[in-house]
């Protein structure tokens, strides 16, 4: 994707110059994570969805703007590939290092499926759900680890 849209930014003629300004402003989603883990995540995983860039740049086609509308969706979509291509996927709400990639350490592996587990419970097992209260608070702090197999 990011090869793609670095093609298609090219064709636009708009300049580099816009390309290199604009590069990095997606990044500026991480500033929720000043307001806890659980809003950070969802203000990045808001910005680096490729549904955003996609609408766009298709209302930029359906309407014939000859404005930025396209050039800025190529370079967001070309953001986020750069971003993929990088290992960087979309967050978890417990902190911004957890995304599809942690899964692949055994110790965050074994925290996700702690905290799986504890929302399979039955109803009157269940701990008293907090929405993003509980999520903002040190994923490591009050959990065992435990790797089942």
């Amino acid at each position: 994707m990011a090869a793609i849209s670095a093609a298609l930014y090219a064709r636009t003629g708009a300049g580099w110059w816009l390309f290199a300004a604009m590069w990095l402003l997606p990044d500026l989603s991480m500033l929720g994570y000043l307001a806890g883990p659980c809003w950070g995540a969802r203000c990045y995983n808001a910005i680096h969805s490729y549904v955003a860039p996609a609408a766009l740049g298709l209302s930029a086609l359906l309407f014939h703007t000859h404005g930025m509308l396209l050039p800025v969706a190529l370079i967001w979509a070309n953001h986020i590939g750069e971003d993929r291509l990088l290992g960087h996927g979309l967050k978890y709400a417990e902190g911004f290092g957890w995304t599809g990639r942690t899964w692949a350490d055994p110790v965050h592996s074994a925290l996700r499926l702690n905290r799986i587990r504890a929302r399979v419970l039955p109803r009157h097992k269940r701990p008293h759900h907090q929405g993003c209260a509980k999520a903002d608070q040190n994923p490591l702090e009050h959990e065992h680890i435990v790797i089942a197999p």
